[in-house]
Protein backbone atom coordinates (compact mmCIF):
# COMPACT_ATOMS: atom_id res chain seq x y z
CA UNK A 1 0.00 0.00 0.00
CA UNK A 2 2.63 2.55 1.31
CA UNK A 3 4.30 2.40 -2.32
CA UNK A 4 1.45 2.76 -3.96
CA UNK A 5 0.28 5.37 -2.20
CA UNK A 6 3.91 7.43 -2.41
CA UNK A 7 3.56 7.15 -5.99
CA UNK A 8 0.03 8.58 -5.90
CA UNK A 9 -2.37 5.43 -7.11
CA UNK A 10 -5.02 5.23 -4.63
CA UNK A 11 -3.82 7.56 -2.14
CA UNK A 12 -6.07 8.95 0.42
CA UNK A 13 -6.48 12.58 1.41
CA UNK A 14 -3.14 14.13 3.42
CA UNK A 15 -5.18 14.54 6.50
CA UNK A 16 -5.72 10.53 6.82
CA UNK A 17 -2.48 9.34 6.60
CA UNK A 18 0.57 12.27 5.84
CA UNK A 19 -0.08 13.91 9.53
CA UNK A 20 -0.09 10.63 10.78
CA UNK A 21 3.07 9.78 9.31
CA UNK A 22 4.56 12.99 10.00
CA UNK A 23 3.41 13.02 13.77
CA UNK A 24 5.79 9.31 14.09
CA UNK A 25 8.70 10.57 11.90
CA UNK A 26 8.67 13.28 13.84
CA UNK A 27 8.55 12.45 17.29
CA UNK A 28 10.58 9.65 16.48
CA UNK A 29 7.96 6.88 17.26
CA UNK A 30 9.84 5.31 14.02
CA UNK A 31 12.70 5.78 11.78
CA UNK A 32 12.13 6.50 8.24
CA UNK A 33 14.26 5.83 5.04
CA UNK A 34 16.01 7.90 2.96
CA UNK A 35 13.93 7.37 -0.09
CA UNK A 36 10.66 7.63 1.84
CA UNK A 37 12.06 10.87 3.00
CA UNK A 38 13.01 12.13 -0.56
CA UNK A 39 9.02 12.07 -0.86
CA UNK A 40 7.81 13.88 1.94
CA UNK A 41 7.79 17.81 2.89
CA UNK A 42 10.73 17.21 6.48
CA UNK A 43 10.87 21.31 6.87
CA UNK A 44 7.12 22.10 6.76
CA UNK A 45 6.76 18.92 9.62
CA UNK A 46 9.96 20.49 12.00
CA UNK A 47 8.35 23.79 11.92
CA UNK A 48 4.67 22.30 13.32
CA UNK A 49 6.54 20.64 16.46
CA UNK A 50 7.01 22.60 19.56
CA UNK A 51 9.65 24.82 20.86
CA UNK A 52 10.86 21.94 22.64
CA UNK A 53 11.06 19.03 20.46
CA UNK A 54 14.54 17.46 20.11
CA UNK A 55 14.70 18.41 16.11
CA UNK A 56 12.75 21.77 16.65
CA UNK A 57 16.02 22.89 19.15
CA UNK A 58 18.22 20.91 16.63
CA UNK A 59 16.43 23.23 13.50
CA UNK A 60 17.37 26.30 15.73
CA UNK A 61 20.92 25.76 16.44
CA UNK A 62 21.44 24.54 12.72
CA UNK A 63 20.20 27.52 10.95
CA UNK A 64 22.85 30.09 12.25
CA UNK A 65 25.55 28.13 11.41
CA UNK A 66 24.47 27.10 7.97
CA UNK A 67 23.98 31.05 7.41
CA UNK A 68 27.49 31.88 8.75
CA UNK A 69 29.13 29.54 6.27
CA UNK A 70 30.31 32.66 3.49
CA UNK A 71 30.50 30.62 0.15
CA UNK A 72 27.20 28.97 0.61
CA UNK A 73 23.86 30.33 -1.25
CA UNK A 74 20.10 30.54 -0.01
CA UNK A 75 19.35 27.50 -1.53
CA UNK A 76 22.76 25.16 -0.46
CA UNK A 77 21.84 26.39 2.98
CA UNK A 78 18.23 25.17 3.24
CA UNK A 79 19.31 22.05 1.43
CA UNK A 80 21.89 21.51 4.36
CA UNK A 81 19.58 22.27 7.09
CA UNK A 82 17.14 19.97 5.36
CA UNK A 83 19.66 17.32 5.24
CA UNK A 84 20.65 17.85 8.93
CA UNK A 85 17.23 17.45 10.16
CA UNK A 86 16.73 14.21 7.71
CA UNK A 87 19.97 12.42 8.98
CA UNK A 88 18.81 12.50 12.78
CA UNK A 89 15.83 11.13 11.51
CA UNK A 90 17.08 7.76 9.74
CA UNK A 91 19.58 7.52 12.39
CA UNK A 92 17.62 8.40 15.35
CA UNK A 93 19.84 11.35 16.81
CA UNK A 94 17.81 13.15 19.89
CA UNK A 95 20.96 16.30 19.44
CA UNK A 96 23.19 17.47 16.37
CA UNK A 97 26.07 15.93 18.94
CA UNK A 98 25.05 12.45 17.82
CA UNK A 99 25.81 13.29 14.32
CA UNK A 100 28.91 11.06 12.58
CA UNK A 101 31.29 11.14 9.79
CA UNK A 102 29.25 7.85 8.94
CA UNK A 103 25.98 9.36 8.89
CA UNK A 104 27.34 12.00 6.68
CA UNK A 105 28.09 9.77 4.52
CA UNK A 106 25.25 7.43 4.58
CA UNK A 107 23.68 10.83 3.02
CA UNK A 108 22.27 8.99 -0.83
CA UNK A 109 24.25 10.66 -3.99
CA UNK A 110 20.45 12.51 -5.22
CA UNK A 111 20.15 14.29 -1.79
CA UNK A 112 23.39 14.89 -1.13
CA UNK A 113 23.40 18.43 -2.48
CA UNK A 114 24.28 21.22 0.23
CA UNK A 115 26.10 18.32 2.26
CA UNK A 116 29.13 20.20 1.93
CA UNK A 117 27.57 23.40 3.42
CA UNK A 118 25.80 20.91 6.68
CA UNK A 119 29.49 19.59 7.24
CA UNK A 120 31.31 23.22 7.84
CA UNK A 121 27.80 23.96 9.60
CA UNK A 122 28.40 21.29 11.62
CA UNK A 123 32.35 21.77 11.87
CA UNK A 124 31.47 25.26 13.35
CA UNK A 125 29.45 24.02 15.62
CA UNK A 126 32.24 21.66 17.56
CA UNK A 127 29.63 18.58 16.03
CA UNK A 128 32.67 17.26 14.04
CA UNK A 129 36.04 17.21 15.95
CA UNK A 130 37.63 18.44 12.34
CA UNK A 131 38.15 21.19 9.77
CA UNK A 132 35.16 21.31 6.65
CA UNK A 133 35.67 18.45 4.11
CA UNK A 134 34.20 18.40 0.44
CA UNK A 135 32.09 15.60 -0.20
CA UNK A 136 35.03 13.68 -2.07
CA UNK A 137 37.14 14.10 0.73
CA UNK A 138 34.25 12.39 2.71
CA UNK A 139 32.75 9.67 1.09
CA UNK A 140 36.23 8.71 -0.09
CA UNK A 141 38.71 7.85 2.74
CA UNK A 142 41.96 5.47 2.88
CA UNK A 143 41.62 3.85 -0.65
CA UNK A 144 40.97 5.22 -4.68
CA UNK A 145 37.75 4.47 -6.02
CA UNK A 146 36.98 2.11 -8.77
CA UNK A 147 35.56 3.24 -12.06
CA UNK A 148 32.61 0.74 -11.46
CA UNK A 149 32.46 2.19 -7.62
CA UNK A 150 32.56 5.70 -9.02
CA UNK A 151 29.56 5.00 -11.72
CA UNK A 152 27.60 3.03 -8.76
CA UNK A 153 27.50 5.58 -6.36
CA UNK A 154 27.02 8.48 -9.35
CA UNK A 155 23.47 9.29 -10.82
CA UNK A 156 24.59 8.14 -14.30
CA UNK A 157 22.08 6.33 -16.28
CA UNK A 158 22.16 2.89 -16.23
CA UNK A 159 21.94 2.45 -19.64
CA UNK A 160 25.56 4.71 -19.79
CA UNK A 161 27.06 2.84 -17.09
CA UNK A 162 28.73 0.10 -19.06
CA UNK A 163 31.02 2.92 -21.92
CA UNK A 164 31.56 5.27 -18.60
CA UNK A 165 33.69 2.63 -16.88
CA UNK A 166 34.95 1.26 -19.73
CA UNK A 167 36.05 4.25 -20.78
CA UNK A 168 37.69 5.68 -17.64
CA UNK A 169 39.52 2.01 -17.39
CA UNK A 170 40.93 2.44 -20.61
CA UNK A 171 41.98 5.94 -19.77
CA UNK A 172 44.03 5.01 -16.44
CA UNK A 173 45.76 1.74 -18.53
CA UNK A 174 46.32 3.85 -22.25
CA UNK A 175 46.64 7.47 -21.00
CA UNK A 176 46.72 8.40 -17.46
CA UNK A 177 45.93 7.03 -13.83
CA UNK A 178 46.11 9.74 -11.69
CA UNK A 179 43.11 10.19 -9.55
CA UNK A 180 42.24 13.60 -9.44
CA UNK A 181 42.21 13.41 -13.38
CA UNK A 182 39.67 10.06 -12.88
CA UNK A 183 37.44 12.43 -10.73
CA UNK A 184 37.41 15.19 -12.79
CA UNK A 185 36.13 13.17 -16.19
CA UNK A 186 33.86 11.07 -14.59
CA UNK A 187 32.36 14.02 -12.70
CA UNK A 188 32.16 15.75 -17.01
CA UNK A 189 30.68 12.90 -18.04
CA UNK A 190 28.12 12.18 -15.38
CA UNK A 191 26.67 15.85 -16.14
CA UNK A 192 26.31 14.96 -19.76
CA UNK A 193 24.66 11.58 -19.00
CA UNK A 194 22.53 13.23 -16.61
CA UNK A 195 21.85 15.61 -18.96
CA UNK A 196 21.10 13.49 -22.32
CA UNK A 197 19.02 11.06 -20.30
CA UNK A 198 16.86 14.31 -19.37
CA UNK A 199 16.71 15.79 -22.74
CA UNK A 200 16.99 13.61 -24.89
CA UNK A 201 15.23 9.88 -23.33
CA UNK A 202 15.33 8.31 -26.61
CA UNK A 203 19.06 8.30 -26.74
CA UNK A 204 19.66 4.46 -26.33
CA UNK A 205 23.16 4.14 -25.49
CA UNK A 206 26.45 6.40 -26.81
CA UNK A 207 26.34 4.82 -30.04
CA UNK A 208 22.99 7.38 -30.99
CA UNK A 209 24.42 10.26 -29.21
CA UNK A 210 24.28 13.06 -32.26
CA UNK A 211 26.32 16.29 -32.71
CA UNK A 212 23.16 18.01 -32.38
CA UNK A 213 22.84 15.71 -28.86
CA UNK A 214 26.57 17.39 -27.82
CA UNK A 215 25.78 20.71 -29.15
CA UNK A 216 22.75 21.23 -26.83
CA UNK A 217 24.50 20.08 -23.72
CA UNK A 218 27.22 23.12 -24.16
CA UNK A 219 25.01 25.97 -22.86
CA UNK A 220 23.71 23.67 -20.31
CA UNK A 221 27.15 23.20 -18.90
CA UNK A 222 27.65 26.95 -18.27
CA UNK A 223 24.54 27.67 -17.23
CA UNK A 224 25.37 24.70 -14.32
CA UNK A 225 28.82 25.94 -13.89
CA UNK A 226 27.44 29.13 -12.68
CA UNK A 227 24.66 27.57 -10.52
CA UNK A 228 27.86 25.71 -8.95
CA UNK A 229 29.88 28.47 -8.21
CA UNK A 230 31.43 28.66 -4.81
CA UNK A 231 32.53 31.77 -3.08
CA UNK A 232 32.16 35.27 -2.60
CA UNK A 233 29.27 36.18 -5.84
CA UNK A 234 28.47 32.85 -6.26
CA UNK A 235 26.41 32.55 -9.40
CA UNK A 236 26.76 36.37 -10.59
CA UNK A 237 30.65 35.89 -11.68
CA UNK A 238 31.40 35.29 -15.40
CA UNK A 239 33.74 32.59 -15.06
CA UNK A 240 33.93 29.73 -18.04
CA UNK A 241 36.42 27.86 -16.78
CA UNK A 242 34.87 25.01 -14.76
CA UNK A 243 32.26 25.01 -18.30
CA UNK A 244 35.30 24.67 -20.55
CA UNK A 245 36.90 21.88 -18.35
CA UNK A 246 33.57 19.28 -18.36
CA UNK A 247 32.91 20.37 -22.34
CA UNK A 248 37.07 19.21 -22.75
CA UNK A 249 36.70 16.24 -21.08
CA UNK A 250 33.86 15.50 -23.09
CA UNK A 251 35.12 16.23 -26.15
CA UNK A 252 38.24 13.52 -25.69
CA UNK A 253 35.84 11.14 -24.54
CA UNK A 254 34.07 10.84 -27.48
CA UNK A 255 37.08 11.55 -30.05
CA UNK A 256 38.65 8.51 -28.05
CA UNK A 257 35.46 6.36 -28.21
CA UNK A 258 35.74 6.68 -31.61
CA UNK A 259 39.58 6.12 -32.42
CA UNK A 260 39.74 2.98 -29.90
CA UNK A 261 36.62 1.46 -31.02
CA UNK A 262 37.97 1.49 -34.36
CA UNK A 263 40.90 -0.99 -33.54
CA UNK A 264 40.08 -5.00 -34.52
CA UNK A 265 38.13 -6.45 -31.60
CA UNK A 266 37.84 -3.18 -29.91
CA UNK A 267 35.22 -3.45 -26.69
CA UNK A 268 34.68 0.71 -27.77
CA UNK A 269 33.03 -0.94 -30.85
CA UNK A 270 29.42 -1.17 -29.75
CA UNK A 271 29.58 2.29 -28.09
CA UNK A 272 31.36 4.28 -30.69
CA UNK A 273 29.00 7.05 -32.64
CA UNK A 274 28.76 7.26 -36.04
CA UNK A 275 30.94 10.64 -35.78
CA UNK A 276 32.66 12.36 -33.12
CA UNK A 277 29.23 14.52 -31.86
CA UNK A 278 31.69 16.80 -30.67
CA UNK A 279 34.48 18.71 -32.04
CA UNK A 280 37.02 22.00 -31.08
CA UNK A 281 35.42 24.46 -33.30
CA UNK A 282 32.05 23.45 -31.65
CA UNK A 283 33.58 25.42 -28.50
CA UNK A 284 35.07 28.29 -30.69
CA UNK A 285 33.69 31.97 -30.07
CA UNK A 286 32.02 31.02 -26.65
CA UNK A 287 34.11 32.77 -24.43
CA UNK A 288 36.43 29.78 -23.66
CA UNK A 289 39.22 31.73 -25.18
CA UNK A 290 39.72 34.26 -22.73
CA UNK A 291 39.32 31.91 -20.06
CA UNK A 292 42.52 29.80 -21.52
CA UNK A 293 43.89 33.63 -21.95
CA UNK A 294 43.63 34.38 -18.22
CA UNK A 295 45.05 31.66 -17.03
CA UNK A 296 48.10 31.51 -19.45
CA UNK A 297 48.06 35.11 -17.67
CA UNK A 298 48.11 33.55 -13.89
CA UNK A 299 50.21 30.91 -14.57
CA UNK A 300 52.83 33.82 -15.93
CA UNK A 301 52.36 36.25 -12.96
CA UNK A 302 52.74 33.49 -10.31
CA UNK A 303 56.28 32.48 -11.84
CA UNK A 304 57.47 35.94 -12.12
CA UNK A 305 56.25 36.57 -8.23
CA UNK A 306 58.15 33.13 -7.31
CA UNK A 307 60.91 34.42 -9.11
CA UNK A 308 61.03 38.15 -7.16
CA UNK A 309 60.62 35.99 -4.03
CA UNK A 310 63.79 33.25 -4.89
CA UNK A 311 66.40 36.00 -3.42
CA UNK A 312 64.64 36.96 -0.41
CA UNK A 313 64.37 32.92 0.54
CA UNK A 314 67.94 32.20 -0.44
CA UNK A 315 69.53 34.95 1.73
CA UNK A 316 67.52 33.69 4.71
CA UNK A 317 68.24 30.03 4.14
CA UNK A 318 71.75 31.46 3.91
CA UNK A 319 71.20 33.31 6.82
CA UNK A 320 69.96 30.34 8.88
CA UNK A 321 72.68 28.24 7.87
CA UNK A 322 75.55 30.29 9.30
CA UNK A 323 73.80 30.64 12.39
CA UNK A 324 73.78 27.42 12.57
CA UNK A 325 77.39 26.48 12.11
CA UNK A 326 78.05 29.18 14.49
CA UNK A 327 75.76 27.31 17.01
CA UNK A 328 77.17 24.14 16.68
CA UNK A 329 80.96 25.60 16.44
CA UNK A 330 80.17 27.23 19.82
CA UNK A 331 78.61 23.63 21.58
CA UNK A 332 79.84 20.97 18.95
CA UNK A 333 79.15 18.02 21.79
CA UNK A 334 75.66 19.17 22.44
CA UNK A 335 73.01 17.03 20.46
CA UNK A 336 70.37 18.97 21.77
CA UNK A 337 71.73 21.80 20.39
CA UNK A 338 71.85 20.15 16.96
CA UNK A 339 68.40 18.66 16.83
CA UNK A 340 67.44 22.23 18.08
CA UNK A 341 69.12 23.83 14.92
CA UNK A 342 67.73 20.82 13.07
CA UNK A 343 63.78 21.41 14.05
CA UNK A 344 64.23 25.05 13.27
CA UNK A 345 65.30 24.83 9.92
CA UNK A 346 62.50 22.41 8.91
CA UNK A 347 60.00 24.94 10.71
CA UNK A 348 61.06 27.55 8.65
CA UNK A 349 61.54 24.97 5.34
CA UNK A 350 57.68 24.01 5.44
Amino acid sequence: MWPEWLRGLGRAPDRRWSFGVALLVTAQAVRPSWPFLECTYTRKWVKQLPDDAPLQIAAKRLRPAVEAVAWSSIGLQEKALKNGLRTMMVAGHTALEQITDADLRSVPVTVSSGSDVLDAALCSLGVLGRTPLRGAARRMRNRRLTPAELAERSKIPERFRAVHVLYLEQYQQRVSDVYATTRHKHNSLEHFWCFIDERYPEVRSCAHVRPAHARAFIPEAIELARRVQRGPGAGEREDRSTAMQWLTNLRCFFADVCTWGAEPGSPFEPHAPAAVPLERHDLRNLGFDKVRRRAKARSVEAVIDLEREIPKIRAVAIRRWDQAQQSLAEEPGVRAGREAETEAFWDWAV
